[in-house]
C-alpha cells in the first residue's frame, strides 16, 4: 500500500511541481528538465544499493515492509509541508485568481 500511494502522489504532484516551479521561481521550463535529468540519472545510480540494502533486511514483516513503512513517514510530512508551504498558498490562490504569472 505505501508503494502504491507513493507512486500515486508522485504521478500527481509531478506536473504540478513543474508548473510551480516555472511560475513561482521562475526557472526556464528547460532548466526544470535539466534538473529533472539529474535527479533521475542519480536516482539510478542510488537504487541498486538501496536494493542491496533491503535484500540485507532480515524482519519478521519481510525484506521490504518496514523501509516501505518507515520511508512513508519522512515523504508524508514533507508532502504535508509543501502543499501547506504559504508560498504555494500566495502562488496557488495567485493562479486561481489570474493574477499570477502564466506557465
Amino acid at each position: 500500500m505505501g508503494g502504491t500511494a507513493l507512486c500515486l502522489s508522485s504521478w500527481m504532484f509531478s506536473p504540478l511541481l513543474k508548473i510551480f516551479c516555472t511560475c513561482a521561481f521562475r526557472i526556464s521550463p528547460v532548466g526544470i528538465g535539466t534538473m529533472v535529468l539529474i535527479s533521475e540519472c542519480v536516482d539510478a545510480a542510488i537504487d541498486p544499493v538501496m536494493g542491496v540494502i533491503a535484500d540485507g533486511t532480515e524482519a519478521k514483516p519481510g525484506k521490504f515492509r518496514p523501509s516501505v513503512l518507515w520511508g512513508s513517514i519522512p515523504f508524508a510530512g514533507a508532502l504535508l509541508y509543501n502543499l501547506n508551504s504559504r508560498l504555494a498558498k500566495q502562488i496557488g490562490v495567485e493562479m486561481l485568481a489570474g493574477k499570477g504569472p502564466k506557465p
